[in-house]
């Protein structure tokens, strides 16, 4: 009597929903977390790098005299700055480090946007209102790095403007 009562219960309940695997979509988003390290450490670079140039730049015209300052700062332009001593001036730092780290990270984010876009159809989901939310989440989750991607664009634009046009006003 106690195992038909057990058969009779089993058989009122619904059946219960099948979870399907996820584990592609949780591994992209692990990598995603990874990459987000790897994007603030080369934007620390990139900032380095331009500050160190355009640095360089401001101290070219101080030495050439083309602005004002004090003797000490003139002094201490000339031990880090002086074109006859220092063998890399900005442009060859710019186009040397920070225009390939700028795009290189660009591109990073680039691949990494696609990767988190396209996730869905890597994954074997049979349910379309499933495929949808999963599809949803991943539009959304793609959206993060692509915004990045935009910033480092504009980013490296305005680098660029910024430091070529400083050059050319001093030569």
């Amino acid at each position: 009597m106690n195992a038909e009562k057990e058969g009779a219960d089993k058989g009122d309940r619904p059946a219960a929903k099948q979870v399907p695997t996820l584990g592609l979509p949780v591994v992209f988003l692990g990598a995603l977390w990874g990459a987000v390290s790897i994007v603030l450490t080369a934007y620390k670079l990139i900032n380095d790098k331009r500050d160190e140039i355009i640095h360089m730049l401001e101290c070219q015209g101080l030495i050439a005299g083309k602005g004002q300052g004090s003797e000490a700062l003139l002094r201490k332009c000339l031990e880090c700055c002086d074109p006859s001593v220092r063998i890399f001036g900005p442009l060859e730092l710019y186009f040397g480090n920070l225009l390939p780290l700028s795009l290189g990270v660009c591109l990073f984010l680039a691949i990494v946007t696609y990767g988190v876009w396209k996730m869905p159809s890597y994954v074997n989901l049979e349910d379309p209102e499933t495929r949808r939310k999963v599809q949803r989440i991943s539009s959304f989750t793609a959206s993060l790095p692509a915004f990045a991607l935009v910033g480092f664009a504009l980013g490296t634009v305005f680098d660029a403007y910024t430091i070529l046009y400083a050059y050319f006003a001093l030569h």
